[in-house]
């Protein structure tokens, strides 16, 4: 076949080339990922689940409310509750949502949920109106690093089956609610900085759990929590309340160097493991009771208090021939 104009064979034009050339220029020329976008709205990210696309967007604001719930069809599974699978990855990095974020909403009596089958990822992310996943299924990895919550926090009755979660590295202004959430695989909260209540009671960990680091600047309550694997709270600092009652620590635990600056409650837990409070520091008020000790390895060893702190360690029972000890000293201020 000839490229050029038979009528003149001394120019040579080469049409068929020109096209295609003009064509690939035209497909990539038009072809603009809104996933880069300075501005999004929420309805981009919901139509994108419904056509079962991957989710990646990175450094853009994203306006308007975003209901996962509302993104796929609902089966029924009890008559008072929807749950909506959401079956493609989510990753969001360096993104602002000028929005609430909601995998849970109640409409004429009747709870819609989620269930997310692949990794969900928040990398560096701000948000300015809550966050609420409330009873929802996590199937995969779930990340959350780096991040400024200016909103409530919302995880109340959550589900991670995945072999980690991660919330680390993270801002929360206001109330953090993890209340009756389950964690199957590792999950770590290290270095967060938490302005009001913190909520983990009722939750269960089935393997290794990390709040080293953090900074509680409100009430914390861990009470009723059952712990399976590795539960740490080393170094973190507490400004107000903190309670850990009834609860049960079935691995090694950790709460060494904590710095306590109101009350600490530690009271009627069962702890089967190593139970660390070595060189722990307590300002205002401790009191260590009615807990029951089936290990020998205890260490409550180099704690320091406030000369005007009120302890109180008592009534404490160990499950072995050795005597419950304890040595606590003065600060020097």
């Amino acid at each position: 076949m000839k490229l050029y104009n038979s009528t003149n064979s001394n120019t040579m034009h080469y049409k068929f080339p020109f096209i295609l050339l003009f064509s690939v220029i035209l497909f990539f020329g038009c072809k603009n990922s809104k996933t880069t976008e300075k501005e999004l709205n929420a309805d981009f990210i919901l139509n994108k689940i419904n056509k079962s696309e991957k989710v990646e967007i990175v450094s853009s604001e994203i306006r308007g409310n975003i209901d996962f719930t509302s993104v796929a069809d609902k089966y029924t599974r009890n008559p008072n509750i929807g749950v909506a699978e959401i079956d493609v990855p989510l990753v969001f990095v360096d993104c602002h949502f000028t929005d609430s974020i909601s995998g849970f909403r109640i409409e004429d009596k009747y709870a819609y949920v989620c269930v997310f089958n692949k990794p969900v990822t928040f990398m560096n992310c701000t948000f300015d109106k809550d966050v609420n996943f409330r009873q929802n299924s996590f199937n995969d990895v779930v990340e959350f690093t780096g991040c400024t919550f200016s909103g409530e926090v919302k995880f109340e009755g959550a589900v991670f089956y995945a072999n980690d979660a991660f919330f680390r590295d993270n801002t929360y202004e206001k109330k953090v609610k993890f209340t009756n959430s389950s964690f199957y695989g590792n999950v770590t909260f290290m270095n967060g900085l938490f302005q009001e209540v913190a909520s983990f009671n009722n939750c269960f960990f089935n393997r290794n759990s990390n709040f080293s680091n953090c900074n509680f600047k409100n009430t914390s309550n861990f009470e009723n929590i059952q712990s399976n694997g590795f539960f740490k709270l080393n170094y973190s600092i507490f400004d107000q309340k903190v309670y850990f009652s009834n609860c049960n620590f079935q691995g090694r635990t950790e709460f060494v160097k904590i710095h306590s600056k109101l009350n600490f409650t530690f009271n009627d837990c069962t702890v089967n493991n190593f139970l660390n409070f070595n060189e722990s520091v307590f300002k205002t008020e401790l009191y260590v009771k009615n807990n029951l000790f089936l290990q020998n390895n205890t260490n409550f060893e180099n704690l320091k208090k406030s000369s005007d702190c009120k302890f109180e360690i008592s009534d404490n029972k160990i499950i072995t021939s050795q005597i419950f000890e304890f040595e606590i000293s003065d600060l020097q201020e």
